[in-house]
This record gives structure tokens, C-alpha cells and sequence, in this order.
């Protein structure tokens, strides 16, 4: 369904609607264990939110990103993504995803 989202998004120029479909998108990859589908996923999402300036969108983005190289093994990578989600909560002033972000980061 996501992927069906995408095309129609894409071409009714919904820029939001595309970009969270994308990211609905990487997280059923993600949750098939399809790493790198769903990476590729949520950087076309953050991508999009970044030209939007939304930047929930964008921590939320960094953050799943910050997970797949967590279950990877990929440390300080993951810590790399995570503290990028915690600065893009902060500016957006979203409490309850920064407390998330610092939990991974403990």
C-alpha cells in the first residue's frame, strides 16, 4: 500500500503525503529485515522533509536511520544518526521523541 501511496502522492505534487509514505515505506522494509530498502526509504523521506522544513519529519527520518545501523551493529553510526534526531527534535520542540532518542543513546 505504501508503495501505491507513493505513486499517487508523487503525482498529485503531495509533497507531505510522499514523504510520509516513503517513510511508512522503510518501516515495512525495516520490518521485513530488509535493511537497506528501508534506509533507502527513509532517506527519500528525509529528503523530502528537509526541502519542506518540517523538521520532525526529518528527526523522525534520522532517527529510524539511527536504528538500522543500531540492529546492524553499526555503533557509532547509529550514534551518529541518533544524536542528529535528538538536535532535530530539540529545534522542533518535540519532548517525548527526544526522551526516545536519548533512551537509544543510553
Amino acid at each position: 500500500y505504501a508503495r501505491y501511496a507513493i505513486r499517487i502522492y508523487d503525482q498529485i505534487e503531495s509533497k507531505r503525503e510522499l514523504a510520509d509514505s516513503y517513510h511508512l515505506l522503510g518501516n515495512a522494509f525495516y520490518h521485513a529485515d530488509e535493511y537497506d530498502s528501508a534506509k533507502t526509504a527513509y532517506i527519500d523521506a528525509q529528503n523530502l522533509y528537509e526541502r519542506l522544513g518540517m523538521e520532525g519529519g526529518i528527526a523522525l527520518s534520522f532517527g529510524n536511520i539511527g536504528n538500522l545501523y543500531d540492529v546492524s551493529g553499526k555503533y557509532d553510526s547509529a550514534i551518529f544518526y541518533y544524536k542528529q534526531a535528538l538536535k532535530s527534535y530539540v529545534q522542533a520542540g518535540r519532548v517525548y521523541p527526544q526522551i526516545w532518542i536519548m533512551g537509544n543513546l543510553g
